[in-house]
């Protein structure tokens, strides 16, 4: 729902605000209309689609690097972090463990 969708478009206003003005609202609109294209779409993980989407919805402005920037910051980060975590929990386990 929306709280799933606000940090998502903040992570995505920001990033394109680093290269092109784009408003918030248009940012919202087309980020959950490829949402939606990405859930009606056949692609496996609607590979694609987003970025397709934005790009057809804001055609005027660079949305290619900022767009590239997001699917880092969107699933590497957390893939990064949860790397960290489980490496932390599998290394206390085994410390603990052998006590």
């Amino acid at each position: 729902g929306l709280v799933q969708y606000a940090p998502v478009t903040i992570a995505l206003q920001v990033l394109f605000s680093a290269s092109a003005p784009i408003g918030f609202f248009a940012t919202v609109t087309a980020y959950i209309l490829a949402s939606v294209d990405e859930i009606l779409s056949p692609l496996p993980g609607g590979i694609g689609n987003l970025e397709a989407t934005i790009a057809l919805l804001l055609p005027s402005q660079d949305v290619l690097g900022p767009l590239i920037a997001f699917r880092f910051v969107y699933f590497f980060a957390p893939l990064g972090l949860g790397l960290v975590v489980l490496a932390a929990t599998e290394l206390w386990g085994r410390v603990g463990v052998s006590r």
